[in-house]
């Protein structure tokens, strides 16, 4: 199944209205809306490329965040400090990753709220909404600033194919698993980031300009087919710079990107 910027689009508009769901749970819904919207995060077509990259990042560890401190807890009602990562991107994915947990009964949700929150009852609704104030609302904030500016960089044509690549919204998202359309067939692949910082930067600026240009579904079908191939190229030990240089100057506007092909090419060595 292709991704068009028209499914990018709806699966954004759903995505925020599963979490505002959740944000509005009590504890009669609370753990029916986190199931509606985890089903969603991980088997959502367009959804499931961002979930890898945010259940994947290899600059987080979950584990290590919670031993850490359930560790500092002396006992009292939210003695364990909630204390979250000052980047961004690992902040997102460390909430992201902790809210899966609980939907999958990795962590006990109450015995972690009676952990981390002091709320002054024992009525499980003010724990709740503690827990949605402290980590739903953050994480979804910053969740929607980056499906902002996926949305804002999508080609106006509906109908336009896009490239699992530039649905990336972390710096360094870790293995992913991503879905190349290659004639009539799909072919899933498990790859790492490109290792060079310097070409990844560039290439997702590639994938960004490319996408932004009006283009022919032809067109568009080939511009993705070869930026697919390119990035698995690149994200070899030693890529070849003779096939990335004949692949890149394959691109049916390459003329007008030849700065940024240079770009890449030169990085080869």
């Amino acid at each position: 199944m292709s991704i068009t910027a028209s499914s990018v689009r709806r699966t954004i508009r759903q995505f925020t209205d599963y979490s505002q769901d959740l944000l509005r749970a009590d504890m009669g819904t609370f753990e029916n809306r986190l199931n509606i919207l985890a089903y969603f995060c991980s088997s959502d077509t367009t959804f499931q490329v961002i979930h890898q990259q945010l259940m994947k990042n290899p600059a987080v560890n979950l584990d290590e965040w919670l031993a850490d401190k359930t560790s500092r807890n002396t006992g009292w009602a939210g003695s364990s400090p909630l204390e979250f990562p000052v980047n961004t991107d690992e902040r997102v994915c460390l909430m992201y990753q902790l809210v899966f947990a609980i939907h999958c009964g990795k962590i006990a949700f109450q015995p972690f709220l009676v952990s981390f929150f002091s709320v002054g009852t024992s009525k499980i609704n003010h724990f709740i909404n503690a827990f949605q104030e402290a980590v739903l609302s953050p994480l979804f904030r910053e969740l929607y600033y980056k499906l902002e500016e996926l949305e804002n960089r999508l080609p106006e044509q509906s109908t336009a194919e896009i490239s699992p690549s530039s649905l990336h919204i972390l710096h360094n998202s870790g293995p992913i698993i991503q879905q190349f359309a290659q004639g009539s067939h799909i072919s899933q692949n498990a790859s790492q980031q490109i290792q060079n910082p310097e070409i990844q930067k560039l290439f997702s600026e590639l994938v960004t300009l490319v996408h932004s240009v009006d283009l022919s579904n032809e067109q568009r079908r080939e511009s993705n087919e070869i930026l697919a191939s390119v990035e698995e190229e690149l994200k070899k030990p030693n890529p070849k710079k003779s096939v990335v240089r004949a692949m890149l100057h394959g691109l049916p506007i390459a003329a007008s990107l030849a700065e940024i092909i240079t770009a890449i090419i030169s990085l080869l060595g």
